[in-house]
């Protein structure tokens, strides 16, 4: 039976009212491992994942150093999109960075019925066992606690924000950048007109061995035509943003903002990015999009010794994006998560590996004028129609947080307006 969360998930939360019952699961481990008639199920407690339910699944009578599984729901808004994502960026660090430790795909469902293991047909899941569920992955369990539950000394943190870089760098440099933008999803098509097509399971029915780079699943942006330039990715980002600013009743005391955002979309954003190519060969790298404390796992074999990385996780938003989205989110809002000066020191490591990073405070590193301009755009992408609220807050609270939301966007709009003279010198 899985074991209860101590307390309940707050009802805007993704995972509010996503489960899985004991048979569902049941059922799960007996067609991906028959034969094994014990398992142990327990449900990760509340607040310690946002987007996904998670189950750890446990096999008594393993070898010790079986870590057995983890199964991860969807939460609600996701759908197939975000499962066809993980289980490829998981495949494409299988066959490119197998050193780095990241879990391996071993069954998933796209709808909740639907079971696909690699190099097997599908199997169909009885309707009363799994009457319309969420998609889910089923992966392996990589060793180690999340750094973000840790207590570190500063020379721990510098260790293992040098050992990350290593990593980062890895998928920088092995894993082959591409033509378009986006996350990816199963190619149907003939295997020539793939994006990416990859040596593993080619008996797969489902195609993940050949894949598209298409839409962006942190948006429910599903696109039929691939994105091949920074500013159409923009673009696109800001008209769906600008769609949520019009018809979402939560941002409608920000709607003054709609006119202004329309006239930037088509007159300012093109002339940032002016001289640069409507489409780049290859020119689209391998991005992780979460690198934050609670998805790098550590051990510590010696007490004597830094801990080591053991495992890097979620990477359902990971994709082939531009060079400089890997650190928009710590180099924007979330660079206090790391501290300092372990992040300093990832930006470093990562400069000596041939890694372009934001600059250094302190040290004039970097090309300082782009990363303005892809932190300016960043934000005010980000507070157009804040995927946060309402959350928790409600009204003169959350009328507070709209009010900051819509100074960040006209505060952005202002300077990259400004910007643009300089661009265009």
């Amino acid at each position: 039976m899985p074991e209860r969360s101590r307390s309940p998930t707050p009802p805007h939360h993704p995972i509010h009212g996503v489960s899985l019952p004991e048979a569902h699961i049941e059922k799960i481990a007996e067609i991906v491992f028959p034969g094994r008639e014990a398992i142990n199920i327990r449900q990760l407690e509340s607040g310690k994942s946002f987007n996904n339910r998670i189950y750890y699944l446990d096999f008594p009578g393993e070898l010790q150093n079986n870590l057995g599984c983890v199964l991860k729901v969807n939460g609600r808004f996701f759908g197939a999109d975000k499962i066809q994502n993980e289980v490829s960026c998981l495949n494409i660090l299988g066959q490119y960075c197998p050193d780095i430790p990241s879990p391996s795909v071993v069954a998933w469902s796209e709808d909740g019925t639907t079971v696909a293991i690699p190099g097997h047909p599908p199997v169909r899941l009885d309707e009363d066992v799994a009457p319309s569920s969420p998609g889910w992955i089923l992966m392996t369990r990589v060793p180690g606690s999340p750094v973000s539950d840790l207590q570190l000394n500063d020379d721990d943190m510098t260790s293992i924000c040098e050992q990350l870089a290593d990593m980062v760098a890895q998928w920088r440099l092995r894993i082959p950048p591409q033509t378009y933008c986006g996350n990816l999803t199963f190619h149907s098509g003939p295997s020539e007109s793939a994006d990416i097509r990859l040596d593993i399971d080619p008996e797969n029915s489902h195609g993940s061995h050949t894949l598209a780079v298409r839409g962006l699943v942190d948006g429910a942006i599903r696109l039929s035509e691939p994105i091949a330039s920074e500013v159409q990715l923009h673009r696109i980002r800001l008209e769906a943003k600008l769609c949520e600013l019009n018809t979402d009743e939560t941002y409608s005391p920000n709607r003054r903002l709609a006119p202004e955002i329309c006239e930037f979309i088509e007159k300012t954003l093109p002339r940032l990015f002016h001289g640069a190519p409507s489409s780049s060969s290859s020119s689209f790298v391998f991005t992780s999009y979460d690198l934050a404390p609670r998805n790098v796992l550590v051990v510590r074999t010696d007490r004597n010794a830094p801990p080591k990385i053991s495992g890097i996780i979620d990477f359902e938003f990971a994709g082939f994006f531009p060079e400089k989205e890997e650190f928009m989110e710590a180099y924007v809002a979330g660079r206090s998560d790391w501290g300092e000066p372990g992040y300093s020191s990832f930006l470093k490591r990562l400069q000596q590996l041939g890694v372009d990073t934001p600059p250094i405070p302190g040290e004039g590193s970097g090309s300082v004028q782009s990363w303005t301009r892809e932190r300016l755009l960043s934000t005010m992408i980000d507070n157009i129609a804040p995927w946060w609220l309402p959350g928790p807050y409600e009204g003169e609270e959350l009328a507070i947080k709209l009010a900051e939301c819509l100074r960040g966007v006209e505060t952005a709009m202002r300077l990259l307006k400004e910007r643009v003279p300089d661009e265009m010198s």
